[in-house]
């Protein structure tokens, strides 16, 4: 499979696209809408809601929480959602970071959806998200919503335990040059280059920036990579708008172990490229039409050369061993939004994927796979009463490899008053199988001898997931803040792990092979506070107690999420030009899958002071910081150990 021949057809792709009719609405699809103290959310169920008629819990992280926490990568800001559990593991991927929810954390995020800007980055082969790979800049970041509990309802394969929404700002939002510069402890060296502006009825934004670091202490884990990305925004009349946004990154990651006579220290180089274009119509305020179709590549290649190797019936000797592979999306969906009566709002819309990989690592004899998915999805919102909304809908898709799959929920919301209301929902989701589950056949090749590694026998179903949650919103001091709790209770039947096969002709003497292997049960309670006292003082509470109750079969599932986790973050203004964030994350013991270790629970101090060096243009800010200032701490595994971190950042504004 030639390494460039997706290039002409992501060109038809684009050219296609662009025939639609580019024009671009005043009312701007209200970006302005979710920019507000109390924001809209998009996410929950594809209508723009406040928060307290959304009809599954919902967190949101906006751009100034972002940057007043000092977290240098988008995952690291999942430490401030309630249930989320933050970590870096050693997988096929090499050290990356680990992001779950609801426990049954691995190296992997395949049981959680997550965009950019409505664009789903889960790979194909392994719905893991490469998050510090990805080509985007934590600066160029809106807001960030995240559900927490199943949303396949809306959309579909991956949003198993949750969605991540990632939404960029719009190039209106800062016009002129911004820059940045960071370097700390560990090699920590990053640098953004932002251009903005605006020329007649386009709006757009381009940037560029590189991150690098030493990893942890005594890990073979440095990495860097570059990136480059462009949005654009087209504005014609009062109807119509067109979004278009490129990216690119290109980096390096170190991965293996000194130890390891086959795995050894290594460099493994990445490449992650997208196209996305976006049209909305406006037939009315509360009609809209919209377009979306994307194209994603990511190449991933590495070589290594083992220690000399005693293997059956070969001379000692040793082996240089190589893995490239690639996997390519194609998606586009047509979603209508329409208030079909008084009081009842309605969302509907289809869509088409297509995944490639080709992969002779993993998949031996048989390199290029393909998979589909066709979907539909309705939602409607029904205001029964001024205090009664009844919510419903679901998602149907079609796969090459699971068949028809069906994600319905229902929800109904009371409000108590104007600054309250409680939420009861019940959903169901389904996470479709990936191709690494249900064909893969890896192993290693020394010349004659094969070690296989995993054999996927086939035949694999969908996951299935029914969740039920009591939720709680209020509205507090007058305006200023936000609480929100939930009590849950959700039943995972027919999860797929590894079983383990004996094979007497493998260097361990077995191999694996993905099958559905158990059920779990998942209880908990969940709160979050955010309050904001104008531009002074900002706080932000999260926490969050899980109870995994697993089979008698696989005990060491009910370890797989720590029981508790806690997460503070309170930022105050001194005076008119100094700032000081702390911010406090907390876990307990957890034991992640495949077997890495126990891990012990890790507290976290964040310290940063800010000083903003003109109070008028040209804008500009420098900033000190310590991450951990207590004990070192394991991170998902017992030789990940973060230890104190101090950096210093300027940056500025033209």
């Amino acid at each position: 499979m030639p390494r460039n021949s997706w290039r002409p057809r992501l060109v038809l792709y684009l050219t296609s696209a662009l025939a639609v009719p580019t024009v671009w609405p005043s009312e701007g699809a209200s970006e302005q809408e979710y920019l507000g103290e109390v924001p809209i959310i998009l996410t929950a169920s594809r209508l723009r809601q406040p928060a307290a008629d959304v009809p599954v819990t919902m967190t949101v992280i906006d751009h100034a929480t972002i940057e007043a926490s000092g977290l240098r990568g988008i995952a690291d800001v999942m430490r401030l959602v309630p249930g989320m559990y933050v970590g870096h593991g050693h997988g096929i991927e090499g050290v990356v970071p680990v992001v779950s929810y609801h426990g049954l954390t691995d190296e992997f995020s395949r049981r959680m959806l997550v965009l950019i800007d409505g664009r789903s980055v889960n790979t194909p082969l392994f719905g893991t998200v490469l998050w510090d790979d990805m080509p985007i800049a934590i600066d160029d970041i809106e807001r960030i919503e995240v559900t927490r509990g199943p949303n396949a309802a809306s959309y579909g394969a991956n949003a198993f335990f949750g969605v991540i929404n990632i939404i960029t700002r719009a190039p209106v939002m800062g016009e002129g040059i911004y820059a940045l510069a960071r370097a700390g402890q560990d090699g920590v060296r990053d640098g953004v280059l932002r251009y903005s502006n605006q020329i007649g009825l386009m709006s757009y934004r381009a940037t560029v920036g590189h991150k690098a670091d030493d990893g942890f202490v005594n890990v073979y884990n440095a990495q860097n990579h570059s990136y480059a990305t462009l949005r654009a925004d087209l504005d014609a009349g009062s109807h119509d708008s067109v979004m278009v946004q490129l990216g690119y990154s290109d980096g390096e990651r170190q991965q293996g172990f000194i130890s390891s006579p086959v795995a050894r220290p290594r460099t493994k180089s990445i490449e992650d490229e997208y196209a996305q274009l976006k049209w909305q119509h406006w037939f009315s305020p509360m009609n809209e039409l919209s377009a979306q179709a994307y194209f994603s590549h990511v190449n991933v290649e590495e070589s290594v050369q083992t220690l000399p190797l005693p293997l059956p019936g070969l001379p000692l000797q040793a082996y240089y061993l190589k893995s490239t592979y690639y996997e390519s999306r194609r998606d586009l969906e047509v979603q209508q939004t329409m208030e079909a009566l008084p009081g009842l709002r309605l969302v509907l819309g289809a869509g088409l994927r297509e995944d490639d990989i080709y992969s002779p690592l993993y998949f031996a004899g048989q390199p290029a796979q393909a998979s589909s998915l066709k979907r539909l999805f309705l939602h409607a919102e029904w205001r029964a009463a001024p205090q009664w909304l009844l919510q419903a809908g679901g998602m149907a898709e079609k796969t090459s490899i699971a068949g028809i799959d069906l994600s319905p929920r229902v929800s109904l919301t009371y409000q108590i008053d104007a600054d309250q209301s409680i939420r009861g929902s019940v959903s169901k989701a389904m996470r479709t199988p990936l191709l690494s589950e249900e064909h893969v056949d890896y192993g290693l090749d020394f010349g004659p001898f094969r070690d296989q590694i995993a054999l996927a026998s086939g035949g694999v179903h969908s996951e299935r997931l029914i969740s039920r949650e009591l939720g709680y919103h209020a509205v507090l001091l007058g305006g200023t803040a936000q609480s929100d709790l939930k009590a849950y209770s959700d039943r995972a039947s027919r999860l797929i792990d590894n079983t383990v096969v004996p094979s007497a002709n493998n260097l361990l003497g077995f191999y694996t092979d993905p099958q559905n292997l158990y059920d779990v049960s998942v209880q908990g309670l969940e709160g979050e506070v955010q309050v904001h006292v104008r531009d002074r003082t900002r706080l932000v509470l999260a926490c969050a107690y899980a109870v995994i109750s697993a089979p008698a079969s696989h005990p060491e599932i009910g370890l797989t999420a720590p029981r508790q986790n806690f997460s503070a973050l309170l930022e105050q203004r001194l005076g008119s030009r100094w700032t000081a964030t702390a911010a406090l994350y907390e876990n307990g013991r957890l034991q992640p899958e495949g077997g890495q270790g126990a891990v012990l629970s890790a507290r976290r101090l964040d310290l940063r002071v800010t000083r903003t060096l003109a109070e008028i243009e040209p804008r500009a800010r420098a900033a000190l910081g310590v991450q951990n200032v207590l004990a070192p701490y394991q991170d998902f595994r017992p030789d990940n150990v973060f230890t104190r971190r101090f950096y210093a950042e300027v940056s500025f504004g033209l």
